[in-house]
């Protein structure tokens, strides 16, 4: 019962010493600009998102040259349409994961993330066949999809 109680001790007067410091800097500023706080987001996490986004930028930008060093490596065109999906390009991200299913022999994965691709450009008649040839294959293929193109998984 004793260590409980130190437990929850400690655990409260961490709460207050981190109120504490949020509080603290957040009148420290006050008074430093005269102003509250501004809410707008800081230069350092704006620098940040720069980077991150200089970064998709570069991935895709080498997964490019990848694939065209290695024209006929399905795995580099997997890894270029997976880098321009992430980066949201759905049409560059079909094209590249088309290429990679033209070449043998084609990564597991390939037909269920062009279903995916497919089935989130509107293009469900595609997408379903590309994700019977996924199953067939064994890749796996996230269920609410096969759910929304009508299909169910592989039998086990």
């Amino acid at each position: 019962m004793g260590a409980g109680i130190g437990y929850r001790l400690c655990f409260w007067l961490g709460m207050l010493g981190w109120a504490g410091l949020v509080l603290g800097g957040t009148v420290s500023e006050w008074i430093a600009s005269g102003a509250p706080p501004s809410l707008e987001q800081h230069p350092l996490q704006r620098a940040l998102a720069d980077t991150l986004e200089s970064d998709v930028a570069r991935r895709i930008a080498e997964h490019r040259a990848y694939a065209a060093i290695q024209p006929r490596d399905a795995k580099a065109f997997v890894k270029l349409g997976t880098a321009l999906a992430r980066a949201g390009d759905d049409a560059e991200a079909i094209r590249a994961f088309e290429t990679a299913i033209s070449l043998p022999p084609v990564p597991p994965g390939a037909h269920s993330k062009l279903a995916a691709l497919y089935a989130r450009s509107g293009r469900v008649d595609e997408a379903r066949d590309q994700a019977r040839i996924a199953i067939e294959g064994g890749a796996a293929m996230n269920p609410r999809l096969l759910r929304k193109l009508g299909l169910s998984g592989p039998r086990r």
